[in-house]
């Protein structure tokens, strides 16, 4: 027994323990200098000569008259409507819009209704109620976004026909009791007209009239300014 255990510690003794790997040396990349010049064979081309071609004329772009006080400019009083914070304001009551006549459709009235008060339309005469158009430049185009129409100043186009016939003098709408604009209203001029603004006109015996871009300003006053 003592002679194998003597024999298993010689044999262990004489075992060579096994060698550690290597670890692998890593290797640093050259650090190539740079070329001396790098523009050297390299030559930078000329500017052209001759005149320079001519620039676009800086557009002249003019901004929509600001809000002043009570009075707001036909561009205001339509971001006044479409703002969820002014549009509160305008609820309230009667607002003052300052702008020019663009267009009216008195000229456009068909024949059939031009005529005394009183007298009723022929039958199929389809005509429009008496309206105009605000915007905030002379000349402006009628059918633009940025314009307001303004109703409610007369009833009729036999109303408009009974105030040409005064002469100047006031008349008073026989239908809704409210006095027609004196001079009548005529493109060109700048006026401030006083009403509600809103959404809709509802004072049409044919329905409501809407416009929920721009508005449409329900006529109680105007004054003209030039």
């Amino acid at each position: 027994m003592r002679a194998c255990v003597f024999a298993c510690v010689l044999v262990a003794a004489c075992v060579e323990p096994a060698a550690t790997p290597a670890r692998p040396v890593a290797t640093v990349a050259p650090v190539r200098a740079p070329p001396e010049d790098c523009d050297a064979g390299h030559e930078i081309a000329a500017a052209p000569a001759g005149p320079k071609p001519p620039l676009p004329a800086v557009p002249d772009i003019q901004d929509a008259p600001a809000r002043d006080g009570d009075v707001f400019s036909v561009a205001a009083a339509i971001h006044a409507l479409r703002s969820a914070v002014e549009s509160a304001e305008l609820a309230r009551g009667p607002i003052t819009i300052e702008g020019y006549i663009i267009d009216t459709n008195l000229a456009r009235a068909p024949k059939c209704a031009i005529h005394r008060a009183g007298v009723r339309d022929p039958a199929g005469c389809d005509a429009e109620l008496p309206a105009f158009t605000l915007g905030d430049r002379r000349g402006q185009a009628p059918g633009a976004n940025d314009v307001v129409r303004v109703m409610g100043w007369a009833s009729s186009h036999a109303q408009v026909f009974e105030a040409r016939q005064q002469g100047g003098r006031s008349y008073v709408d026989a239908l809704w009791g409210i006095e027609l604009p004196s001079p009548l209203p005529a493109v060109g001029a700048k006026v401030r007209v006083t009403g509600r603004y809103a959404e809709t006109f509802s004072k049409s015996s044919r329905g409501v009239v809407t416009d929920r871009y721009s508005g449409i300003l329900t006529y109680e006053s105007m004054t003209v300014l030039d």
